[in-house]
């Protein structure tokens, strides 16, 4: 006599897999397409003075990016200290926009912050972040790359998911240095930050933020006259291990101090 979990694997499993391709045949691309579109789910950032949302259409974005404040607290410290109404932030490798828009917030949308993000599928969700969060008027994104060249310059994606780091510029290596084999290799448009400044007349930075996994002194290195520029009080660079003695030696012949967070790679420049 065959018992309950007989009955289950010699009926029911069957049945449910033949409901499944079923169900695969009636669903059409069309009706999928629509049902994916659909979907618009939206969660807070973890910043407490004001509701900040952000778009997750991922697990990346859910779990990581919207954590920005407990990931990032001396970031979120440096804006409140320094960023202020009127001012000017450079946020560069702003990815989906999380310390933009806290910026933002922050300053109740009297600062004007250019928000740099070269990755396609990334920089389509800080546009779709700034929209949300009602910030386009002084939250502008550019996706464009920063560099110690203006040019044509590959970009290396080590994936193609919305908030995702890790990718390089010009050579495929990671934030350590080391090689890898990128999903997708793009043309982008890549500037020097003075190149960028003088072409398209943007506004002079009070201060910048630099996240860019590994090429933060070829950035520095094409910024050398806004370095120079006497409205510029504060740099807050995430440095790796390789890159920091050159980032630190760069920024103090410029004339910036260094502050340092232990066990954290941050590191905060203000004018000496």
């Amino acid at each position: 006599m065959m018992g309950p979990r007989g009955i289950y694997n010699v009926y029911v499993i069957p049945l449910l897999a033949r409901l499944a391709v079923l169900a695969g045949r009636l669903l059409s691309v069309r009706f999928l397409l629509a049902l994916r579109e659909g979907i618009d789910v939206s969660a807070p950032l973890d910043y407490g003075p004001t509701r900040i949302l952000l778009r997750c259409d991922g697990w990346i974005e859910y779990a990581g990016r919207r954590s920005a404040c407990q990931k990032e607290p001396e970031t979120l410290e440096w804006i409140k200290q320094w960023v202020g109404p009127g001012h000017v932030l450079y946020d560069v490798g702003a990815n989906v926009g999380a310390y933009s828009l806290i910026a933002h917030a922050h300053t109740r949308g009297q600062a004007t912050i250019y928000a740099f993000e070269p990755g396609v599928p990334t920089f389509g969700q800080l546009c779709k972040n700034i929209r949300l969060n009602g910030a386009g008027a002084e939250v502008i994104p550019l996706c464009v790359a920063l560099s110690n060249r203006t040019g044509l310059t590959a970009f290396h994606y080590s994936n193609l998911r919305t908030g995702a780091a890790g990718h390089a510029l010009g050579v495929p290596t990671d934030s350590l240095g080391r090689p890898f084999t990128p999903v997708y290799s793009q043309p982008v448009l890549s500037y020097r930050l003075d190149d960028l400044i003088a072409a398209f007349d943007l506004l002079q930075p009070n201060h910048i933020k630099i996240d860019v996994d590994g090429t933060e002194v070829q950035v520095l290195e094409g910024a050398t006259s806004t370095l120079r520029e006497p409205c510029l009080r504060t740099i807050m660079v995430e440095c790796e291990p390789q890159t920091e003695a050159k980032v630190r030696d760069l920024l103090c012949r410029h004339g910036f101090q260094a502050m340092i967070f232990p066990g954290r790679p941050n590191i905060l420049f203000t004018k000496a």
